[in-house]
């Protein structure tokens, strides 16, 4: 799929924590100048509006970094909770882009972030955030002129996919819960803060052991052009009577992120026009998946 640019909903004013520690799964609270972390946007029925990457630029400013084409729906949304709260919400809009570099890439330019993910720094008009897991690579996030300044060497696409970092889009905002993204096993679910829009059903997914699909990564046999949402079937080869058994998260490459059902976890997949699409790994260990 082709990269879609990026944007900004800033929230701001004296209540503007309290207004989206009431609204995201992670503690928002966690988040400063030198700390980013990802946090999802749910329905009461606990599913995705968004996946943000919560950024604090200055006292009492938060901005949710997301695709551009949600910006606009998720400002409206947001504020609808404002009511009385000193907070103004505004759409920031489009005009942003993201890469992944690796670790040691970042270093070369002076680059140094502490081995904890969601650690982050704002440097050459950019901010660089430390991504879960091994090898250790950074998200990088800011102006498309500055991020395109960096030069930098890595694929945007392909390495977010083998990052396992995934992402909400239009097409799929509201199909997957967060534990379906592997939120919780890459620090984007707070289990401890007090209550937030559809908390009830995120902790009980958690708590009583529900948990029925997960993302994992896939590699085809040739570049794909899959859409956010494509359904996936179970078999290997062409059959009229396969089953769709898992759904599209983001696709560069050959390279993919797709929630399965875990069923079939670990087992080989296919898409619409037949290629054919086997398990490889993610930097992180995810409890339901086998290794690949």
């Amino acid at each position: 799929m082709t990269e879609m640019p990026w944007g900004r909903v800033s929230i701001c004013g004296r209540d503007a924590a309290a207004l989206l520690q009431g609204q995201l799964t992670q503690d928002v609270n966690t988040a400063d100048g030198g700390h980013a972390p990802l946090a999802g946007w749910c329905t009461p029925k606990g599913r995705l509006l968004a996946l943000c990457r919560v950024l604090v630029p200055a006292p009492e400013r938060f901005e949710l970094a997301v695709p551009a084409e949600l910006t606009a729906a998720l400002a409206r949304r947001l504020t609808m909770y404002v009511l009385r709260a000193q907070a103004t919400v505004t759409d920031e809009g489009a005009g942003w882009d993201r890469t992944i570099v690796t670790a040691d890439s970042a270093k070369t330019r002076g680059i140094v972030l502490e081995a904890s993910p969601t650690a982050a720094l704002e440097a050459e008009g950019c901010w660089w955030i430390r991504l879960p897991g091994e090898p250790a690579c950074l998200e990088v996030l800011g102006p498309v002129a500055a991020v395109a300044a960096l030069a930098l060497p890595e694929s945007t696409q392909v390495s977010r996919i083998t990052a396992g970092l995934p992402s909400v889009y239009a097409a799929t905002s509201e199909a997957f819960i967060p534990q379906m993204l592997n939120l919780d096993v890459i620090g984007a679910v707070s289990f401890r803060k007090g209550c937030y829009t559809g908390q009830e059903i995120v902790a009980r997914t958690q708590n009583l052991g529900r948990i029925k699909r997960r993302m994992a990564r896939y590699v085809a046999d040739r570049p794909l052009d899959l859409a956010p949402g494509e359904r996936l079937m179970a078999t290997a080869t062409a059959d009229d009577d396969a089953t769709a058994v898992a759904q599209v998260v983001d696709c560069a490459g050959t390279e993919v992120l797709a929630v399965v059902a875990l069923d079939h976890a670990g087992m080989p997949l296919r898409a619409a026009g037949g290629e054919q699409l086997t398990p490889g790994p993610l930097p992180y260990a995810v409890p339901e998946l086998p290794d690949p």
